[in-house]
């Protein structure tokens, strides 16, 4: 039996960041006060954010589906916020993709094994070069990661509480200020764009981690 009928939204003329003939798989906008937080995410009422709501070092997760239709280029954008410290790449240099290897947001397609997309990170202050793009640094991120990812702090370096700082935007391109400046260099943001090695039907999973 042929599967039911699905209702996406396509915009098959307009020009996207070079390309054309776009699906959207997933738009949560928290502004919008009919909109509800994925299943397994928790809404900070207050804030009207979603975030983790397990605690602990893991990750929680939600699947989009692409309704089975065949894709090489995902792009999109994630808003983010500081919650106290968090320790971006540096919260397990160890980790492999199925496990928290970072403090923020990880994109990914596939199930066995995951396959990167994007992964947004949370770094805790400005003026550390704790983020791979801050100048100078040490740190790295995952090989499976590469370049693609984005990093910010939230706070320059005034003492921290375990409190959401909607003061300052991550992942928008903007107050990146002292050692983090050329983390908002990158030319896309606050969007990003991913080629794939090879066209896929896999559903999306966003995944917040901690």
């Amino acid at each position: 039996a042929s599967s039911p009928p699905v209702q996406a939204y396509c915009d098959l003329e307009k020009e996207f960041l070079g390309s054309k003939g776009w699906m959207r798989v997933a738009n949560l906008d928290m502004t919008d006060p009919n909109q509800r937080c994925p299943p397994n995410f928790k809404l900070n009422a207050g804030d009207r954010l979603c975030g983790k709501s397990t605690d602990g070092n893991a990750c929680d997760s939600v699947k989009y589906t692409t309704s089975g239709v065949r894709y090489s280029k995902v792009c999109g954008r994630v808003a983010g916020y500081q919650f106290a410290s968090p320790d971006g790449f540096r919260a397990c240099p160890t980790c492999t993709i199925d496990e928290p290897y970072v403090d923020g947001v990880s994109i990914t397609h596939g199930d066995s094994p995951r396959k990167h997309i994007w992964t947004f990170a949370a770094e805790v202050y400005e003026t550390e070069n704790f983020c791979p793009c801050s100048s100078p640094t040490d740190i790295q991120p995952p090989s499976f990661v590469g370049n693609d990812y984005y990093c910010e702090a939230g706070l320059l370096r005034e003492p921290y509480s375990a409190v959401v700082y909607s003061d300052d935007v991550l992942w928008d391109g903007e107050r990146c200020d002292a050692n983090e400046a050329p983390c908002c260099d990158r030319p896309l943001l606050p969007w990003f764009c991913k080629e794939l090695p090879e066209p896929t039907s896999d559903d999306l999973e966003v995944r917040i981690c901690a």
